[in-house]
């Protein structure tokens, strides 16, 4: 089972993403917080697992996002019971990575399903006094907004910076 306590910093002016697992909280933004929720999926078939992102939503579950090399693993549902658990095939996924321009620092990686789309995305308001982080996952069906399921706080591991998949647009 992956270790679920990491360290997230953002480097200022970049606004770089950066993770290491070595202690019981979570900084982001150089504001400390510390971590719930546990992930459930075990990656007992793969030792080169990474960590893409988890979170606990608003409503108790758990969203999970892993590169397992040849495939991006979502998982999204209640802890140790989940709903949905896609493996995609990598060419299939697909990623936004923030520009370096704007208000918001935002990364995500979209996770195709049949006529769905699951967005999983972090983003950060550059400009708000404390600057606020928000994340979940964005679902789309038939190339139109459907609805958004967001962490329950900022208490999210994140590394999808420079996830090495091809351009959403």
């Amino acid at each position: 089972m992956l270790k679920a306590l990491a360290t997230l910093l953002m480097t200022g002016s970049l606004g770089a993403f950066g993770m290491s697992i070595p202690d019981s909280d979570i900084a982001f933004a150089n504001q400390p917080f510390s971590l719930s929720a546990k992930p459930v999926v075990e990656l007992s078939q793969s030792r080169d697992a990474e960590l893409l992102y988890l979170c606990e939503t608003t409503n108790g579950k758990l969203l999970e996002l892993y590169d397992l090399g040849d495939t991006i693993r979502y998982s999204f549902g209640p802890p140790n019971n989940s709903e949905i658990v896609l493996d995609v095939p990598r060419h299939e996924a697909s990623t936004y990575q923030w520009a370096g321009v704007g208000r918001s620092i935002h990364y995500s990686v979209s996770v195709p399903n049949g006529d769905t789309i699951y967005t999983v995305f972090i983003s950060q308001d550059r400009l708000t006094e404390g600057r606020p982080v928000t994340g979940g996952v964005d679902v789309y069906i038939n190339d139109e907004y459907t609805t958004s399921v967001y962490c329950a706080d900022e208490n999210i591991i994140s590394n999808l910076e420079g996830v090495d998949l091809k351009p959403s647009y």
